[in-house]
C-alpha cells in the first residue's frame, strides 16, 4: 500500500521562496492520498513550487502498533532534478516488512542558492543570522521531523529510522551526517549509494556566494539592495534559465552555516558528525557514467599507484582517437605513456566540463577507476564506428576509451580505461 502526495511543508512560494520550510496549514476534511504531488521545478515537467510532498509505502500487514523499521529515501539527480515518486518501493516493503518514505525537496537555485540579499535576518531552527543556501537540505530534515511526528500512525518505529540516498541523495546523506546542530536524533543509521563525492569540495558559504551570487543576480537583472525582492518576483522559468551560471555541477550544499557547520572532510576527520552506523557503496566502474563530458581520465588515480619516476601525464582536452596503426614492440621504461583505442571518428571530440577553471586530476579522481574491463576489440570498435557502441554509454564512451599505464610494471593492467 502507498499513501502518495502527503504534504509535509507549506508551498515555498512568494515570501517563502529561499526561506526555511514551514509547517503546512491542515486541510479541511479528509485528504485522499492517491497521487504523487508535484515534482519540484527542474528542466522538464511541472514547474510548480508547491512541491514539498512525500510518499509512504506500507506493507499490507502494518498496524499502528507494528513498530516497523523505516527507510527514508532521498533521491538523486545532481540536486537539480528528480522526485521521490520515481522510486517504487512496493517490492522492498513487501519483501522486507518495512516502511519506506520517499520525498521531494527543492532543487537547483531554488533549493541551494547563496545570494547576499537572501541571508537570514533572524535565527530559526535551521539558520543563524547571516546564513544562506541549503534550503533543499532543510526540506530533507523537515521531512525527517514529519516522520518522527507521524510515522507511528502508519505502523513505523521512530527509533528505527534509517536515511539513504543515491548520487546527490548520497551527498545529501553525508551532509545530514555532518549536520550536528539540526539533524541529531532524526535517524539511527545512514546508507550512501554512489554518493562519496564532494567530500573535499563542498564550498563555504562565502566561496559559494563569491562564485555564483553576483552572476545569478546579473543573469536576472537584479541589483542590490533590492535583490531579494527582485529575485522573488522572477518566474520559475526565469530562475531555471538563470541557473545556467552554475554550469553542470555548481549546485551544491555550502558549509559555515547552522545546518552544515563544517565541510564534509573536516567534519568526518575531526569526529564532528552524527555517529550512527553507515553503509556506503558504489558500482564498479560507475565513474564511466561521466566520461568524457564531465570527468576526464584520472591521472591522480594512477599517480597514487605509480612511483614518482613513473607519474602519468594527462592533457585536456584530449586528442581525438586516430585510425588503427601498427605499434612497435613496447620497451620497458619508467616514462608513462598514453595509448589510444582503435576507434576513430572525424567529427567527435571530448568537451571540457562547463564552468570549471581547471579540469584535471583532483576532479577526475572523485570516482575510483579500478577493475575496468579489457580494452575494446576490433569488432567492438567497428560497431562503435557504426554508432552501435557495445556498452550503455554508446559511441562517445567507445571512442573515448583510452589506456593509461605505467610501463614500470607497478600499474600494469590494473588501470584500463
Amino acid at each position: 500500500m502507498c499513501s502518495n502526495g502527503i504534504r509535509y511543508a507549506a508551498s515555498p512560494e512568494g515570501a517563502l521562496r529561499w526561506a526555511p520550510p514551514q509547517a503546512p496549514v491542515p486541510p479541511p476534511g479528509v485528504v485522499v492520498a492517491s497521487a504523487p504531488g508535484n515534482a519540484c521545478p527542474q528542466g522538464s515537467g511541472t514547474q510548480s513550487e508547491d512541491c514539498l510532498f512525500l510518499n509512504v509505502y506500507i506493507p499490507a500487514s502494518a498496524a499502528p502498533n507494528s513498530r516497523l523499521p523505516v527507510f527514508y529515501w532521498i533521491h538523486g539527480g545532481s540536486l537539480t532534478s528528480g522526485t521521490g515518486a520515481e522510486y517504487d518501493a512496493s517490492e522492498m516493503v513487501a519483501e522486507h516488512n518495512i516502511i519506506v518514505v520517499t520525498i521531494n525537496y527543492r532543487l537547483g537555485a531554488l533549493g541551494w542558492l547563496v545570494e547576499p540579499g537572501l541571508t537570514a535576518t533572524a535565527a530559526s531552527t535551521f539558520e543563524a543570522v547571516g546564513d544562506a543556501g541549503n534550503y533543499g537540505l532543510m526540506d530533507q530534515q523537515f521531512g525527517m521531523q514529519w516522520v518522527q511526528a507521524n510515522i507511528a500512525g502508519f505502523g513505523g518505529d521512530v527509533g528505527k529510522v534509517t536515511i539513504g540516498g543515491e548520487s546527490a541523495g548520497g551527498l545529501s546523506v553525508s551532509s545530514d551526517l555532518a549536520s550536528t546542530n539540526t539533524a541529531q536524533g532524526l535517524f539511527r543509521g545512514a546508507i550512501i549509494e554512489s554518493g562519496g563525492y564532494m567530500l573535499h569540495d563542498v564550498p563555504s558559504q562565502q566561496a559559494y556566494l563569491a562564485t555564483y551570487g553576483a552572476a545569478f543576480d546579473t543573469a536576472l537583472g537584479c541589483t542590490q539592495p533590492a535583490d531579494a525582492d527582485c529575485l522573488r518576483s522572477q518566474s520559475v522559468a526565469q530562475i531555471l534559465k538563470a541557473q545556467g551560471v552554475f554550469g553542470a555541477n555548481g549546485i551544491s550544499p555550502d558549509f559555515g552555516t547552522r545546518i552544515l557547520p563544517q565541510g564534509l572532510q573536516t567534519a568526518f576527520s575531526s569526529g564532528a558528525f552524527n555517529h550512527v552506523p553507515v553503509l556506503q557503496g558504489s558500482n564498479a566502474n560507475e565513474g564511466r557514467l561521466f566520461e568524457p563530458d564531465y570527468i576526464p581520465l584520472a591521472a591522480s588515480a594512477a599517480t597514487r599507484r605509480c612511483p614518482p619516476a613513473a607519474r602519468p601525464i594527462m592533457t585536456w582536452p584530449m586528442p581525438t582517437p586516430t585510425a588503427p596503426r601498427r605499434r612497435a614492440p613496447a620497451r620497458r621504461s619508467p616514462v608513462p605513456t598514453r595509448r589510444r583505442s582503435t576507434c576513430s571518428s572525424a567529427n567527435w571530440a571530448p568537451r571540457p566540463r562547463p564552468n570549471t577553471p581547471a579540469v584535471g586530476a583532483a576532479l577526475a579522481a572523485v570516482y575510483a577507476l579500478s577493475n575496468f574491463p579489457d580494452s575494446l576489440s576490433r569488432r567492438q570498435c567497428a560497431e562503435c564506428g557504426r554508432g552501435a557502441g557495445p556498452d550503455l554509454h554508446g559511441r562517445g564512451l567507445c571512442l573515448q576509451r583510452l589506456r593509461l599505464e605505467c610501463r614500470s610494471g607497478t600499474l600494469g593492467a590494473g588501470l584500463r580505461l
